[in-house]
This record gives C-alpha cells, structure tokens and sequence, in this order.
C-alpha cells in the first residue's frame, strides 16, 4: 500500500490542530469498548502528544495490548459487559471528564443517548471531504444519521456545518441546498424546501453564513461558461458546503466523491454534549487522523478544557 499522503487542506487542517492543542491540556479522547485497530490507532496518536486516551473495556485485556504499543500516558476504565462500558461512558461525558469520543463498540441508539443534544440542536453526521485539483475543502451532510429530515431537522444540519465550517476558520461560509433541478417545483418537495430555507437565510438566519438553492451539485460547487445556473445565487461555484435532501443521497456523494474521484474525508457526528470523531478504517482515503484533527478543531471552537 502507497504511503498516505495528506491533501494539502488536510495538511493545514492537522497544522491548526495542533496549534489548538498547544494553547490547552490535550483533549481527553475516550472510545468505548474498542478494537485492536482502535487500540493502536490511540497509541500512535498520544505518542505524538495530540491526545489523552481513554479506554473503556475488559482492564486486563486492554492493558496487554496497550503495554505491546505505547509506554504513553493512558486511563484505562475496566467494564466486564457492554452495559458496564455504556454507563462508565455517560458517567465520563456528563462529569465533563471526556472532551471527544471516538466512535468504538457502542450502538448507535446508545451512543445518541450518551452525548444528548445540546441547546436545542440536532445530531447529524458531517463529512470534510478534500478533492484533487480542489483547494478548499468540501463539507456533504448528511450522510449517515437524519435518513430523510423535515424543515426543523435540516435547519439544524446546517447550523452544525456552520459550526465545523467556522472551526475550520471559513468565516463566512456559503452552503448549497442541493437538488435535481434549480427551479421550484411543487412536485417536487426538495425544491420547496430548499426556497424556504433560501428565504430563511435572506432574512439572516444563518448569518454570517449564506445559504442558497435548490442548486445542482455541479453548478454549487462550480460554473463552467454557457452552462451558469437559471437564477443568479450567491453560493453557485464557491460552495463550502452542500446540503443533501436525505441520508441516502448524501452518502452516495460522499462515497462517489471518495472512491471515483480519490478523495479523502473525515466524518463526525454533530450536535451533541461533545463531537464525536466518525472514522472509517477501510482503505487509506478514510484515514482515522481526519475525523480526530475535525473532532480537536470543533473542540477548541467550543472553547477547549478552558
């Protein structure tokens, strides 16, 4: 396997990562009941001083392995069952003792029960994608939690972009609600929805962000001559960030962009007591270090251990 190599928007991303750990005690990172592969993966990371791990799992287990890896600093929580490791993670997020959690054994109905919502927002997946010949990073949701949201529910998937997007210092993000067509279709519901919410950023509802559509995904995310949307937006050709009508949609971008178009991303999960990194393991465009370096930004947005 070819050696993995960063894109250069990743790069930058790693870089503001660890200058946000350097002006703070690193993040506790905490993963319930976790692999071998979420193992080694933890002690590789704290050997670079990036994060404090926490372990929830069988002790005698987990301190074999950690011992085999890494004579770097770990808590290690023993929990002989699932639900012992369920509630040792809810003690630790609501004693504030765990800044960001990666996604280890826990289902998913726990996991959103563990980390709650806070003020008012909903949970939802967000990709960070990087695209070759692209500078800027892409932000897609979402593609892994809200299956088909309702008007409240989007507007909340994109206040959480909002926040992943001003962590990544894009001040004044401009977001695409994405659609087939760019007209306002009443037989088509995306279409409405999209107006609506279009209207609702007129008026400064996600200000200083800008949201906009319904827009294709090829005319959000670029302009080719003779081929420029039907309406004039704001947001066409420069967007940060689109918005997908349901999880289904938004997770087949999200793999077409990565596997036909050699992406890299990082996904998290959003809106709860505190960011959740969402890696996958399979093959090196899903590298694990992407989805921490997002959680570690959003942390420090939130104010860090402050």
């Amino acid at each position: 396997m070819k050696p993995f190599v960063l894109h250069p928007s990743f790069q930058n991303l790693f870089v503001c990562a660890r200058r946000a750990v350097s002006h703070h005690t690193p993040p506790n990172v905490l993963v319930a009941l976790p692999t071998p592969q979420e193992v080694e993966f933890l002690a590789n990371v704290t050997s670079d001083g990036l994060i404090v791990p926490i372990l929830v799992g069988k002790e005698d287990v987990l301190n074999t392995q950690w011992d085999e890896l890494s004579k770097s600093r770990v808590y290690i929580e023993n929990a002989q069952t699932p639900a012992e490791a369920k509630q040792l993670t809810a003690q630790y997020v609501r004693d504030e003792r765990a800044e960001i959690l990666l996604w280890g054994g826990l289902s998913a109905s726990e996991l959103s029960v563990i980390i709650g919502t806070a003020n008012g927002k909903v949970l939802s997946h967000v990709a960070v994608v990087a695209l070759p010949g692209r500078e800027r990073l892409l932000v897609v949701s979402d593609g892994g939690w809200i299956q088909c949201p309702d008007l409240q529910e989007t507007v909340g998937i994109i206040h959480n972009c909002i926040d992943i997007l001003n962590a990544m210092e894009v001040k004044s993000p401009k977001i695409a609600m994405l659609s087939a067509v760019e007209d306002i279709d009443t037989r088509i519901p995306r279409t409405m929805e999209a107006a609506a919410i279009s209207q609702m950023s007129r008026r400064g509802a996600f200000a200083p962000a800008v949201v906009d559509g319904p827009l294709r995904f090829d005319h959000a995310i670029t302009i080719s001559k003779g081929l420029e949307p039907s309406y004039a937006s704001p947001v066409a050709g420069f967007a940060d960030c689109v918005i997908a009508g349901s999880m289904e949609e938004a997770n087949i971008l999200i793999k077409a962009l990565v596997h036909l178009g050699q992406g890299q991303f990082g996904g998290l999960l959003m809106g709860g007591a505190i960011p959740v990194a969402w890696p996958t393991w399979h093959g090196p465009r899903g590298n694990p270090l992407l989805s921490l370096a997002l959680a570690i930004l959003l942390w420090e947005f939130a104010g860090g251990n402050d």
